[in-house]
């Protein structure tokens, strides 16, 4: 029985999870949907938030061209949208983790340099 483009979602989420687990990272929330978007995965350190977008690629070369401008200011209106709802003095990251059958293959972190 093939696998729904939702269940390889899923498993990809969990293998970035995961990843950023074994970093040291506390887990917070998965597919948090919020005004303004979806928020894939949301982890935290003492000292920061982390927003991840995961990306499942069919191609390894131009990774940055699979997070298009509008796909980056709706992530950054997603976030908004979240610490407008839970405020933090924390800094905040968005990284892309961007995965190739059923491996990750590369993480983009703080693509916004906030």
């Amino acid at each position: 029985m093939a696998i729904s483009l939702k269940q390889k979602g899923y498993q990809s989420e969990n293998l970035v999870k995961d990843h950023y687990l074994n970093l040291g990272y506390r887990f917070l929330h998965a597919n948090r949907t919020i005004p303004g978007g979806e928020i894939d995965l949301i982890f935290e350190s003492d000292s920061e938030l982390v927003f991840i977008e995961v990306k499942t690629v069919d191609h390894t070369e131009d990774l940055e061209n699979y997070i298009t401008k509008s796909k980056l200011k709706a992530l950054e209106r997603s976030v908004e949208s979240y610490i407008t709802k839970y405020p933090t003095s924390k800094d905040l990251r968005i990284d892309v983790a961007f995965l190739q059958q059923g491996k990750i293959i590369e993480i983009y972190e703080n693509i916004t340099n906030t």
